[in-house]
């Protein structure tokens, strides 16, 4: 088409137009909420993928190992032992993520002493450790080794009885199988042991008592040894305490042992024990030879006016026993012008040949009677047991007491002394 004027007039480009209308439209679709919703999770998703495909290049982790492991030894000379406690170490892992998850058997720590000779050593730990698991700090790095000579010792088997049956029963001699042990480790401490034990309780034991016991290892001081380092064998020995059931008592007088005077110007006008006797069980040789119980001593030293009730144990050979272990002494002390009480031992006189004079009580106490200045004396108080003309046997005899000039004897306690005589 032409114009007027002769010129071509061109018709409008409707197509161009819609064109642009349609990209306005599509540019606002972007911008929506929608839009940029799909857009966040697209980015959340791509990085996802990207830190599970970085993994699968890089599968491994690092981190401390929260356990201690224990460390062994390999090839100890054949001659020597290791005297010290080894640490623990701590190692530091890296870790296929793959394996299954790691133990504490998972490790082979390990110090090799090859070579090494008597004395202290500065190692250092290597760790072994499973497939997958590369080990990547250890500490320490280093443990301190002493090595000591092997020695191994003979040491005798001792029982010790710490409580006893029942009242009545005695205890016969018993065996230890074997009678020695043998003791073997380092030998600073194979040294230190003087003696082996064996803890035998025969509470409520009415028969023999038999079995295994443990070995418990004792030094000079009777102090217990425990130490890994040191071995026992055997570690168990067999015991067997043989157990005598009550045979008939006897019944003996209980004689009251006293130690020092009371204050100046008193004296003791009364000793007795409650009960007065004690009947004793035991073989009936040990029960022939005896004829009294002492009590333990009890002391008067510088005591005043007044009465002393005291309990105190008896004393009773070994093998015997008793229905009762403890007596009480009443001890009247009182204030007896122109006295004194002095304990004298009973000593033997006249003892004839080729016999030997067991005398209880050894000592006697001697109550005399003086002027202030003849009781200064009373320290030369004697009192001998005239033994003329006796042979082998047991008697119940009276104390000669000998005074000073210027006492005069008013009482002796005991009245009188058991005395056996036997051969040499």
């Amino acid at each position: 088409m032409r114009s007027s004027n002769g010129r071509a007039i061109s018709p409008r480009a409707r197509t161009f137009g819609t064109a642009a209308v349609t990209a306005r439209q599509q540019f606002a679709w972007v911008w929506t909420r929608e839009s940029l919703l799909r857009l966040g999770l697209a980015f959340v998703l791509s990085t996802a993928l990207w830190l599970y495909v970085t993994s699968k290049q890089d599968p491994t982790q690092a981190y401390d190992y929260p356990y201690a492991l224990t460390i062994a030894m390999q090839n100890v000379p054949g001659d020597l032992t290791v005297t010290n406690n080894l640490p623990s170490i701590h190692v530091r892992i890296q870790v296929n993520r793959n394996i299954t998850p790691v133990t504490q058997t998972s490790f082979h720590p390990f110090v090799d002493l090859t070579n090494l000779r008597r004395g202290a050593h500065d190692v250092p730990v290597n760790v072994g450790a499973d497939p997958g698991i590369q080990v990547i700090g250890v500490t320490p790095s280093r443990v301190r080794i002493v090595l000591d000579t092997q020695k191994t010792n003979p040491v005798a088997v001792g029982l010790h009885i710490f409580s006893h049956p029942p009242s009545g029963y005695s205890v016969g001699a018993y065996r230890v199988d074997p009678s020695t042990v043998r003791v073997s480790g380092p030998a600073g401490a194979v040294s230190q042991v003087s003696k082996a034990v064996v803890f035998v309780s025969l509470q409520g034991a009415r028969s023999d008592v038999t079995g295994y016991y443990p070995v418990t290892l004792e030094n000079g001081q009777n102090a217990t040894i425990s130490s890994r380092l040191l071995v026992t064998q055997p570690s168990e020995v067999h015991v067997r305490v043989p157990i005598t059931p009550p045979s008939t008592g006897k019944t003996v007088p209980v004689i009251a042992t006293v130690r020092g005077q009371p204050k100046a110007g008193l004296g003791i006008t009364g000793l007795t024990t409650s009960p007065s006797t004690v009947t004793v069980f035991g073989s009936p040789s040990q029960q022939a030879r005896l004829s009294t119980v002492l009590t333990m001593p009890l002391s008067i030293s510088n005591l005043g006016l007044g009465t002393l009730n005291k309990t105190v144990k008896i004393q009773l050979p070994t093998g015997l026993y008793a229905n009762t272990y403890f007596v009480t002494i009443h001890a009247q002390i009182q204030s007896i012008t122109g006295s004194s009480s002095v304990g004298v031992p009973a000593l033997p006189l006249n003892l004839p040949p080729g016999l030997a004079a067991r005398v209880e009580p050894a000592d006697v106490l001697v109550t005399v009677l003086g002027s202030s200045k003849a009781l200064n004396g009373a320290a030369q108080v004697t009192a001998a047991i005239d033994l003329l003309g006796l042979g082998a046997g047991t008697y119940r005899l009276q104390p000669r007491v000998s005074l000073p000039a210027g006492l005069q004897l008013d009482r002796v306690y005991p009245s009188s002394v058991t005395v056996t005589l036997a051969q040499k």
